[in-house]
Protein backbone atom coordinates (compact mmCIF):
# COMPACT_ATOMS: atom_id res chain seq x y z
CA UNK A 1 0.00 0.00 0.00
CA UNK A 2 1.34 3.44 -0.91
CA UNK A 3 1.53 6.22 1.63
CA UNK A 4 -0.53 9.39 1.47
CA UNK A 5 2.70 11.33 0.83
CA UNK A 6 3.32 9.29 -2.31
CA UNK A 7 -0.19 10.02 -3.51
CA UNK A 8 0.18 13.77 -3.05
CA UNK A 9 3.56 13.83 -4.79
CA UNK A 10 2.23 11.82 -7.74
CA UNK A 11 -0.51 14.31 -8.59
CA UNK A 12 0.03 17.07 -11.12
CA UNK A 13 -0.06 20.52 -9.60
CA UNK A 14 1.62 23.79 -10.53
CA UNK A 15 4.44 24.42 -11.18
CA UNK A 16 5.48 20.99 -12.36
CA UNK A 17 7.09 19.26 -15.32
CA UNK A 18 4.99 16.61 -17.03
CA UNK A 19 5.92 14.15 -19.75
CA UNK A 20 2.94 13.25 -21.90
CA UNK A 21 2.49 10.87 -24.81
CA UNK A 22 0.00 11.56 -27.59
CA UNK A 23 -0.18 9.06 -30.42
CA UNK A 24 3.49 8.46 -31.29
CA UNK A 25 4.82 11.73 -29.85
CA UNK A 26 6.33 12.39 -26.45
CA UNK A 27 6.32 15.95 -25.13
CA UNK A 28 7.65 17.51 -21.95
CA UNK A 29 5.62 20.45 -20.70
CA UNK A 30 5.83 22.53 -17.55
CA UNK A 31 2.69 23.98 -16.01
CA UNK A 32 3.46 27.48 -14.72
CA UNK A 33 1.84 30.76 -13.65
CA UNK A 34 0.55 33.03 -16.40
CA UNK A 35 3.56 35.40 -16.26
CA UNK A 36 6.04 32.53 -16.79
CA UNK A 37 4.60 31.16 -20.06
CA UNK A 38 7.15 30.36 -22.76
CA UNK A 39 5.79 27.99 -25.40
CA UNK A 40 9.20 27.55 -27.04
CA UNK A 41 10.46 26.03 -23.77
CA UNK A 42 7.25 24.06 -23.23
CA UNK A 43 6.01 26.27 -20.37
CA UNK A 44 2.21 26.50 -20.49
CA UNK A 45 -0.15 28.45 -18.27
CA UNK A 46 -2.12 26.66 -15.59
CA UNK A 47 -5.12 28.37 -17.22
CA UNK A 48 -4.51 26.73 -20.63
CA UNK A 49 -7.08 24.06 -21.57
CA UNK A 50 -4.40 21.34 -21.72
CA UNK A 51 -3.05 22.27 -18.29
CA UNK A 52 -6.55 22.34 -16.81
CA UNK A 53 -7.14 18.82 -18.09
CA UNK A 54 -3.85 17.63 -16.55
CA UNK A 55 -4.11 19.27 -13.11
CA UNK A 56 -4.96 16.70 -10.46
CA UNK A 57 -4.15 13.74 -12.71
CA UNK A 58 -1.50 11.17 -11.80
CA UNK A 59 1.22 9.20 -13.54
CA UNK A 60 -0.23 6.51 -15.77
CA UNK A 61 -3.51 8.34 -16.30
CA UNK A 62 -4.95 8.39 -19.81
CA UNK A 63 -7.05 11.45 -20.54
CA UNK A 64 -9.35 12.48 -23.36
CA UNK A 65 -8.58 16.01 -24.51
CA UNK A 66 -10.24 18.02 -27.27
CA UNK A 67 -7.54 20.23 -28.78
CA UNK A 68 -8.16 23.78 -30.05
CA UNK A 69 -9.07 22.55 -33.55
CA UNK A 70 -11.70 20.20 -32.12
CA UNK A 71 -9.81 16.92 -32.51
CA UNK A 72 -10.05 14.34 -29.73
CA UNK A 73 -6.57 13.43 -28.47
CA UNK A 74 -5.71 10.68 -26.00
CA UNK A 75 -2.98 11.78 -23.59
CA UNK A 76 -1.01 9.40 -21.39
CA UNK A 77 0.90 10.88 -18.46
CA UNK A 78 4.21 9.03 -18.41
CA UNK A 79 6.22 11.11 -15.93
CA UNK A 80 5.60 13.81 -13.33
CA UNK A 81 8.32 15.97 -11.90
Amino acid sequence: MRSIGWRLNSLIKKPTKVTIKTNDKTKIITIVELGEVNTEKGFISHEAPLAKSLLGAEKGSILNFVNPVGKLVYIEISEIG
